[in-house]
């Protein structure tokens, strides 16, 4: 049963959904399971590329992600219409979501508007296609783990939440488990990651990160170009997107440990 609509001058912790405690967990178990099946690569290319998308628009260039085809199209470089465009699509939100104490969204277009202030301002040109690359797995880490976070929180009307929250936020926690896996170092019982046509390195991440790092044409070409083209180190690699891993996963646990809270008021 969808919930009612937030009345004015209700506090924000109010736009919380009082879903029930064990909806979560089940949905992480259910993601674990199809992530056994192979479901995760499918759900971890469209995080993927549109976190390529993501870093393009916010940095004023276009973008065209393609997951089916495991290809993002992005302009070579950085025009004030795209600039333009996004900081009224993301203020527009900002005003939106404060009006209707929506509390997720305003966080998000507010990080939205300062990332895009940091490109316009503060990162060169030369940079951008660096942090466009870097997106790729970053964005398989912090799209999905946002979705799920907002699993936790009610939505408009208009987006029928209530609803498509379940089946949407099952694919997200398939992709960021495949990631987490990988990218923190913690084995959750998955089965590995190819290499090649008739090898995989089960549970040895690290490893398994070496060998993107340093073999062109490998599974994700993102991390080869960032060492090589760019000077990261294999070690920088996973201590970056490892703590993306922490704090993602911080994000979720404090997101369900507000909706029990919110329930039991």
């Amino acid at each position: 049963m969808s919930e009612p609509s937030l009345e004015p001058g209700q506090p924000s912790i109010f736009a919380l959904s009082r879903t029930h405690p064990a909806a979560f967990p089940v949905l992480i178990v259910a993601a674990w399971m199809l992530n056994l099946i192979g479901v995760g690569i499918v759900m971890q290319i469209i995080f993927h590329e549109f976190g390529h998308a993501t870093a393009a628009w916010l940095s004023g260039r276009w973008a065209f992600p393609i997951p089916i085809a495991a290809l993002t199209f992005y302009g070579e470089s950085r025009t004030t219409f795209m600039t333009l465009l996004v900081l009224a699509f993301l203020g527009w939100v900002l005003t939106r979501s404060f009006q209707k104490r929506y509390p997720g969204p305003f966080v998000l277009s507010v990080v939205g508007l300062l990332i895009a202030a940091d490109f316009a301002f503060l990162v060169a040109d030369k940079d951008v296609d660096m942090w466009c690359i870097y997106a790729g797995v970053a964005g398989e880490i912090i799209l999905p783990a946002l979705v799920c976070c907002f699993f936790f929180l009610r939505l408009t009307e208009t987006f029928r939440w209530e609803f498509w929250r379940y089946p949407v936020v099952l694919g997200a926690a398939v992709s960021w488990m495949r990631s987490f896996s990988l990218w923190s170092g913690i084995s959750l019982g998955l089965s590995g990651w190819r290499i090649g046509d008739d090898s995989a390195l089960s549970h040895d991440p690290k490893a398994f990160i070496e060998w993107l790092a340093n073999t062109p044409g490998g599974n994700d070409q993102d991390c080869y170009r960032l060492v090589h083209n760019f000077g990261w180190t294999t070690q920088q690699l996973f201590e970056n997107y490892r703590a993306l891993c922490v704090v993602t996963a911080l994000m979720i646990l404090i997101g369900y440990g507000l909706s029990l809270v919110k329930r039991s008021l």
